[in-house]
């Protein structure tokens, strides 16, 4: 799996930011993320990931 981001102004042109390296351990992988979330007070991306320990 991949997490792909698309500015809000340029939706044509999305950028790959994690994944993309097969499911995994390391620190650029996901391994059976189950759900993404939004940060509204530290603009950050939150992603739950229950195969990675």
């Amino acid at each position: 799996g991949r997490i792909i981001q698309w500015k809000k102004d340029d939706t044509t042109n999305g950028q790959v930011f994690a994944g993309g390296n097969s499911e995994g351990s390391g620190l650029n992988q996901l391994d059976r993320p189950t759900d993404v979330l939004i940060g509204k007070e530290t603009d950050s991306l939150i992603i739950c990931d229950q195969g990675n320990q």
